[in-house]
């Protein structure tokens, strides 16, 4: 993983062939994809073309149907536009004809050094912004720990086995993931499993909604995206009502507590109880995201994505140890900052930043591939802002 700030040479792309089992990352520097929606068996346009020099090509033919992981990690058919990446002789990519009177739009960070605070998928944010022509820093800003204690959770567990509860609230699949390996220390993991299907159960996004389908839980309520809060407690409200006030209600928690969700939730139910899985702690090794903070107010960085709220929190937390963090702030300001959704965008307003961009959707590979599109521009917005303030300063002196 890299952690120094520089720039990376090449472009990447990740192909997944067959089956789609076998992912690889192949060098490349010019590749035409076709739209899987305009595909025919007897086309010719049925291919990839990667060229290593301009003396080389390989074509490569796919059996229908086939997986391709385009150049933002995402299979094609995920947003139905056709993709174009393609370079000059000198190794910049520039758009090129879709085949249909127009150009795909231009993805690519060219050579801009892209810090990330992500910890469990460092190594595919890693890789996505080399395919986009980025120079990565993925530094992890937290580590994921267990309580110190579990009592809570077997308590949890015995009062679901008694049918206590009357609605339950899980927030992510890696939560629902540690409480059954903890409840299932001490209570038979299938009688418990069957009195959970007796509660209500509602769920915060497709992650805790997909775990539990997979136990074979229905799910009564699943927030809508981008699935912050907000969408989470509208979503119990249309599907409860006033019913919910004679509720006594469970919310697993993730990491750090929700206290609004928890107001809000407090005020509309019967009674509520709070139920914290796992928690999110600094590393151990605070060192790299030092660095972090020094390549930030060095002009050493050029984007930041932040993906979780935790991330914001935890770099903030290091620059005060280091008393620097109004001088973060500052730097932050000088910097294209990317959030992945409203629960990221929240805690930055928090610290006194607006983030310059947030994707379509809250996902990794919508963030870095639309990050790659809109980064350089909005920089370059940035540096002629900082320049103009610069060049006016005298003249108001003067006036």
């Amino acid at each position: 993983m890299r952690s120094s700030f520089g720039k990376t040479q090449g472009n990447r792309l990740g192909l997944v062939l067959g089956t789609g089992m076998d992912r690889d990352i192949h060098p490349v520097t010019t590749v035409t994809i076709t739209d899987w929606s305009s595909l025919d068996a007897s086309s010719s346009e049925t291919g990839l073309i990667c060229e290593r020099d301009w003396r080389a090509q390989v074509w490569a033919w796919f059996l229908w149907p086939c997986a391709l992981l385009s150049e933002d990690g995402l299979p094609l058919e995920m947003n139905g536009l056709e993709r174009a990446r393609c370079a000059d002789e000198n190794g910049r990519r520039r758009p090129r004809e879709t085949g249909h009177g127009g150009t795909v739009a231009h993805a690519s960070f060219n050579g801009l050094r892209v810090l990330s605070l992500e910890s469990r998928r460092a190594k595919e944010v890693e890789k996505l912004i080399l395919t986009y022509g980025g120079a990565p820093s993925v530094v992890p800003a937290m580590r994921e720990i267990g309580l110190e204690s579990n009592q809570h959770v077997l308590e949890f567990a015995a009062k679901v086995l008694d049918g206590h509860y009357d609605l339950i609230i899980f927030m992510t699949g890696v939560g629902i993931r540690a409480m059954l390996e903890i409840v299932q220390t001490r209570y038979d993991r299938e009688e418990f499993l069957a009195a959970l299907r007796k509660v209500k159960i509602a769920a915060r996004g497709v992650k805790p909604g997909s775990v539990l389908r997979e136990l074979k839980i229905a799910v009564d309520v699943i927030a809508e995206e981008p699935s912050t809060w907000h969408e989470l407690l509208q979503a119990i409200d249309g599907a409860f009502g006033n019913s919910l006030g004679e509720m006594h209600v469970v919310v697993q928690e993730y990491g750090a507590s929700n206290p609004e969700l928890l107001a809000e939730l407090s005020s509309r139910s019967r009674e509520l109880t709070k139920l914290p899985v796992y928690q999110w702690a600094l590393p151990q090794d605070l060192q790299p995201l030092r660095d972090c903070v020094l390549g930030i107010l060095n002009r050493m960085v050029d984007v930041v994505l932040f993906m979780t709220a935790v991330q914001v929190i935890h770099l903030f937390r290091v620059a005060e140890q280091m008393g620097v963090q109004e001088d973060l702030r500052e730097a932050l300001r000088k910097t294209v900052v990317l959030s992945i959704g409203p629960t990221t965008s929240e805690e930055l307003a928090h610290y006194g930043i607006e983030p310059d961009f947030v994707p379509s959707r809250p996902k990794m590979g919508f963030l870095v591939n639309e990050a790659a599109q809109h980064s350089d521009r909005l920089l370059e917005k940035k540096r002629k802002s900082e320049m103009g303030a610069v060049v006016s300063q005298p003249l108001e002196r003067r006036g």
